[in-house]
Formats: C-alpha cells, structure tokens, sequence
C-alpha cells in the first residue's frame, strides 16, 4: 500500500504545483478562440480541483485504514 500512497502524494503535488502557478492559466487561455467566459471558467474549474487535490492529499495518510 506504500507504493499507492507515494504515488498519489506524488500526483497531488504535481496537480497543485501546476495549479498554483498562475502561468498555467494564462498559457492555456491565450488563444484567440477563449472568451472571457471561457477564462473565467476556466478559473473557476482550477480553482475548484486545486481545492479537491489539497484535501485527496490531506488525507492521504489515511488510506491505508481504510475498509473496502
């Protein structure tokens, strides 16, 4: 189980260190084709999963107790 656990740390860091540089949404919304809408859903969408990955990862430590 420690492999699984690593690797989702791993992948929640590597989510939130994408998610928390702003570059990240400007590289993606800078062609000509995403509106302003676009942009802001776009934001709202980061924002949401950076929230999502911060809390997968705070619990992370439990996984190993947990019961199928």
């Amino acid at each position: 189980m420690a492999a699984e656990y690593t690797l989702l740390v791993y992948l929640a860091d590597k989510v939130i260190e994408a998610l928390t540089q702003q570059q990240f949404v400007e590289a993606i919304t800078q062609a000509p084709h995403f509106t302003e809408d676009d942009k802001s859903y776009i934001t709202k969408v980061r924002a949401h999963i950076l929230i999502r990955a911060q809390h997968l990862k705070s619990q992370a430590p439990d996984i190993p107790n947990i019961e199928v």
